[in-house]
């Protein structure tokens, strides 16, 4: 029984993460760096996780009504979560030789994301049960990997930026983007709009954005291989 709620709780994870990896088709990043960035996962979780409690703790406490809900899902959950992705990517692929176009940002992103994803997922399963894990595989996970996704292909833009002003402004759309579109998906679930239903063309809409990006990403690695 537990066996099995733990491998339901880590293949949807491992298996977004070999989807985002196999986009990267014209100079693949290497496997380890890959897992080691999916690790860094399981850190920016605990992170998360104590930055949330001190916040419910303390601002929470200082609204109330329909406040609550607004600041508990786009600044407790959206913008501490992706934060804590955020910097361990900062510190981490983002600083590697390897990290040397702008699909990487997507890869090495969305992999710490996957991490933290699969980390927090371990225990929703294991105390939810199966049903709560079926959900999370169709809803939750994957919806760590999109907002991932857009935060790594403005830190990849980012890095590759002209001058430091377009980084800076690369860099602010990829924490506000994340934090944004993260904010809303709890928000819907948090007051249960269209009984949290709204999740679903929420996802689509970002899919749609995330086929753009992952294309324009796809050309630039093309074009830089092609160079080689």
């Amino acid at each position: 029984m537990i066996f099995g709620l733990f491998a339901l709780a880590i293949a949807p994870g491992v298996f977004l993460i070999i989807y985002f990896y196999l986009l990267d088709k014209y100079e693949p990043e290497p496997v380890r760096k890959v897992l080691v960035s999916f690790f860094l996962g399981f850190i920016s979780a605990i992170i998360a996780v104590v930055l949330e409690i001190l916040l419910e703790s303390t601002i929470l406490n200082m609204f109330s009504g329909f406040f609550v809900q607004i600041i508990k899902a786009f600044i407790v959950v959206g913008l501490v979560e992706e934060s804590s992705k955020y910097f361990m990517v900062m510190v981490g692929p983002y600083k590697s030789s390897q990290f040397n176009e702008i699909m990487d940002g997507l890869v090495y992103t969305v992999a710490v994301s996957l991490g933290f994803a699969t980390f927090e997922n371990i225990f929703y399963v294991i105390k939810g049960g199966f049903s709560v894990g079926i959900m999370r595989a169709i809803l939750s996970v994957p919806a760590h990997s999109f907002f991932a996704a857009i935060m790594g292909f403005y830190i990849g833009r980012a890095k590759f930026a002209y001058n430091k002003t377009q980084k800076y402004v690369f860099l602010f759309l990829a924490i506000s983007l994340s934090s944004f579109f993260h904010g809303l998906y709890d928000y819907i679930l948090f007051v249960k709009i269209l009984y949290g239903l709204a999740i679903v063309p929420l996802l689509i809409f970002i899919y749609f954005i995330l086929k753009r990006y992952i294309l324009v990403a796809q050309i630039d690695s093309k074009r830089r291989v092609s160079k080689l």
